[in-house]
């Protein structure tokens, strides 16, 4: 079973960020629970995954930088009929 508790916070707070009025303090703020937010659902989908499917068929499933050093989702042999299925 996979807990959800860390990653419903961070929404909630991403969300009431997002509720305030706009300046430059709360863009930043907004960024920063964003990227907190964003690398908690990876995380929690990484481990639903392993939980759903194994450990085995998501080894070929990375992230890394690619040239321009943005982020990308690597998949070399799983296929999303054997994540989905």
């Amino acid at each position: 079973m996979i807990i959800l508790t860390t990653f419903e916070k961070a929404l909630l707070s991403l969300e009431k960020a997002l509720e305030q009025p706009k300046n430059e303090f709360i863009r930043d703020s907004v960024i920063q629970r964003f990227e907190y937010t964003y690398e908690l659902a990876w995380k929690m989908l990484r481990r639903f995954l392993v939980a759903d499917v194994g450990s085995e068929a998501l080894a070929p499933l990375t992230r890394k930088n690619d040239q321009r050093g943005q982020s990308n989702l690597v998949y070399s042999s799983i296929t999303t009929s054997q994540i989905f299925s």
